[in-house]
């Protein structure tokens, strides 16, 4: 899934790959996702990112997992858009 909109997004390691696609940092870099590409999913992962092991969780998900207080989850907002 195509999630995250690199011309709203910004950050050190950002940056376009020359096939098409998007290299990121989930640690570093400001990610905006696309709402409309993730509505109604809770849990995703960029198809396009240079991300090894990082997943994108939704609002209620993340709520959940505060809420029965789940440890281990190392949670960073991002922007929608």
């Amino acid at each position: 899934m195509d999630c995250v909109i690199p011309e709203l997004s910004s950050g050190p390691l950002l940056k376009r790959r020359e096939r098409g696609g998007v290299f990121f940092s989930a640690r570093e870099d400001r990610l905006v996702i696309s709402r409309e590409a993730v509505a109604g999913r809770h849990l995703w992962h960029s198809k396009t990112d240079g991300v090894d092991g990082y997943f994108f969780i939704s609002n209620a998900l993340r709520d959940l997992l505060v809420a029965r207080k789940l440890q281990g989850f190392v949670i960073r907002p991002v922007a929608e858009a």
